[in-house]
């Protein structure tokens, strides 16, 4: 939300993107530089590897307090904070009416968003299929672990701030992008029978990721400055509370189908994905081209423009 803020709706798919970039780089340095101070630095001490870990938050929380603004809306007033009004403010941002069809892609985002974040349960799953499938041991699966994120940060990198603004692609058309990768990847998993597979699909699924920043930078542009904070809250919503669910769904599924067919679980997260696709293809299609443009509040778009500079 404060990225959101703070950037232009021409900028904003890109900053968003480079957000994901940093939060998704710490998971391969983290895994290869934690592996190595746990063993050689710490001692194999699991105290001194937390009070690393909460230094480096505390750090972070000590910049943001130094370096962030506190508000970023200097005309905004500040009014009574409510409880149940922000909640039922909140659900009133998914069912209010919008210009352009805003509201309905609004809530086809939120769907997209619920769609894509299943796949992420999936990981546990993986895991006990390749030692199945290809007699994995937990060393074989980090390092194939650390080559998918890898491949996830150099696809952020490439996809919406390189192939996106270099051939001028939609946000629509990115989505579709990330979710036919994360699609392609999927079938591969399923089909392969060889380990060199997992890795072939690993490559071809390395745009994925582009998929949830570019959702995010979509919902910020589809509601006014007002109501930014409670739309994205909702995207939020829709991204944690998922797994829940789908955790439940690919346990299951995965006992239910180990001696017949265990490759079922990634035909899971490829209809997650293709239904991703469907709700970003219906968007492109209704907008057609007209450009996705910033919503403004009604009460300012009424407002005399003043003739002071």
């Amino acid at each position: 939300s404060y990225v959101c803020d703070i950037t232009s709706p021409a900028e904003r798919t890109v900053r968003v993107t480079l957000l994901e970039v940093a939060y998704l780089i710490t998971m391969p340095v983290g895994v290869a530089v934690g592996s190595y101070l746990f063993k050689q630095v710490m001692g194999q001490s699991f105290t001194c590897m937390f009070l690393l870990s909460g230094a480096l938050m505390m750090t972070a929380l000590i910049y943001a307090i130094l370096r962030l603004e506190w508000c970023t809306n200097k005309t905004k007033q500040t009014a009574p904070v409510s409880c149940a009004g922000t909640v039922v403010d909140t659900i009133r941002v998914i069912t209010k009416s919008r210009t352009n069809h805003y509201s309905c892609y609004l809530r086809l985002i939120i769907v997209a968003m619920a769609f894509y974040t299943f796949q992420r349960d999936e990981k546990n799953m993986a895991y006990l299929y390749t030692t199945l499938k290809f007699n994995w041991d937990i060393q074989t699966y980090s390092t194939f672990r650390t080559f998918q994120s890898s491949l996830y940060i150099l696809g952020l990198l490439l996809g919406a701030p390189v192939v996106g603004k270099l051939l001028g692609l939609r946000d629509t058309v990115i989505v579709m992008v990330g979710s036919v990768s994360h699609f392609v990847a999927r079938a591969i998993f399923a089909t392969t029978s060889h380990p060199v597979g997992f890795y072939i699909g690993a490559t071809l699924g390395g745009l994925g990721p582009v998929t949830a920043p570019v959702l995010r930078s979509i919902t910020s542009k589809l509601v006014p400055i007002s109501e930014r904070g409670k739309a994205l809250s909702l995207l939020s919503v829709a991204d944690t509370s998922v797994p829940i669910i789908s955790g439940t769904i690919y346990s299951q599924l995965y006992n239910a189908t180990i001696n017949t067919v265990p490759a079922a679980i990634f035909w899971v997260t490829a209809t997650s994905q293709l239904l991703v696709f469907l709700s970003a293809l219906t968007i492109h299609c209704i907008q057609g081209e007209q450009p996705l443009e910033q919503a403004q509040d009604p009460l300012e778009e009424a407002k005399p423009v003043s003739s002071e500079t």
